[in-house]
C-alpha cells in the first residue's frame, strides 16, 4: 500500500493548498465540499 501511494498519492502540500483557497473565500462564500483525487494513475 505504502508504494501505491508513494507513485501516485496525493501530497500533503497539495491538499493544504485547497484548505488554504477555502479558508481565504470572502465571508459571503460558502464552500461546501471538495472532492480530492490524484490525477495521476498507477
Amino acid at each position: 500500500m505504502d508504494q501505491l501511494y508513494d507513485s501516485v498519492g496525493i501530497t500533503p502540500d497539495a491538499v493544504a493548498r485547497v484548505v488554504n483557497f477555502a479558508v481565504d473565500q470572502p465571508e459571503e462564500v460558502n464552500v461546501n465540499e471538495f472532492t480530492i483525487y490524484p490525477t495521476k494513475q498507477a
